[in-house]
């Protein structure tokens, strides 16, 4: 058999990745457009402080121009999709509306979008695609090209970071840290730290995400490695106040790499129905016709 076939369909992942991918997405999703109602109609509303004109000679056009009425409706069925999938209500409907009005918004506005929106948008792809039927043969090769691209990920920005210098030193890990307009640690703290913990601290984010693509397929190694990865995530978050951007990639993590490779009894998905206890199988060799109930021998006689 072809490895490439074996690696794409020959793995049977327990469906509840599905649902942890689509619930941790929704909810990254919902908190983050919670978090932006009050200031949407000045980014991305009719009264954006960022006119069109002046995007037009930097030839960078939104991708929808959202009017005083529109943006509130944009708003109102963004999160309202968010809370239907999350509840379980036309899952795949909401899905669609979400996918769109993400890439029509967000990602359509490149001024604004960063990494979390395109990471956002390509999780949208994939929780969309998820087949309805839980024992679909479809679950195997999608979840293997949502493993794929989280490796891709942290490959391809181990290297960018390995082929600079600043990784190295500590500079770049400082940078990120200390400068202002991030709501992380205060700066007085971070700066008592000696130089030897930020060049520390960089080599460890180097290597982290150099060797993230082969040891999370080591099952030996897999449930460490997660932690260690959450844990950078969690560092992220506090250190630089990308709450958002952290929260979606520990759970893009767990819902790839590590509910698909639970046993079925440890699956915790609320939506999944719990398991049939299967009856006990009768030994016949252990039973003799002399073996009889209570119940069976106190039986009444019929006069």
């Amino acid at each position: 058999m072809n490895p490439i076939d074996r690696f794409l369909h020959h793995f049977d992942p327990h469906p509840a990745w599905a649902n942890a991918l689509r619930t941790g997405l929704c909810a990254t999703l919902l908190v983050a457009i919670l978090l932006l109602w009050e200031d949407f109609p000045m980014i991305y509303g009719a009264n954006r402080f960022v006119d069109t004109p002046l995007l037009a000679l930097k030839q960078d056009f939104p991708a929808i121009v959202l009017g005083p009425f529109t943006q509130h409706l944009a708003l109102v069925i963004y999160a309202a999709s968010c809370i239907a999938v999350l509840m379980g209500y036309w899952r795949r409907t909401a899905l669609a509306l979400l996918l769109i009005l993400h890439q029509l918004i967000f990602t359509g506005n490149t001024l604004f979008a960063y990494g979390f929106d395109y990471l956002a948008a390509s999780a949208l792809y994939y929780a969309f695609l998820i087949p309805a039927n839980p024992v679909s043969s479809w679950h195997s090769p999608l979840l293997r090209v949502v493993q794929l691209h989280l490796c891709a990920v942290y490959a391809v920005g181990g290297i960018n970071k390995a082929f600079g210098a600043g990784w190295w030193d500590g500079t770049a890990l400082w940078k990120a840290v200390i400068q202002p307009g991030y709501p992380g640690i205060s700066i007085s703290i971070m700066e008592q730290l000696p130089g030897a913990c930020w060049v520390l601290g960089g080599w460890l984010v180097v290597v982290i995400e150099l060797t993230y693509p082969i040891l999370i397929w080591r099952s030996a190694a897999r449930k460490r490695f997660l932690w260690l990865i959450m844990s950078l995530h969690a560092a992220i978050g506090l250190l630089m106040g990308l709450y958002l951007f952290s929260a979606l990639m520990i759970a893009l993590n767990i819902a790839a790499f590590h509910y698909p490779y639970l046993p079925l009894a440890k699956q915790c998905i609320p939506s999944i129905l719990p398991m049939v206890k299967p009856l006990r199988a009768q030994t016949l060799s252990s039973e003799t016709p002399a073996e009889t109930s209570e119940a069976d021998t106190n039986t009444p006689q019929n006069a």
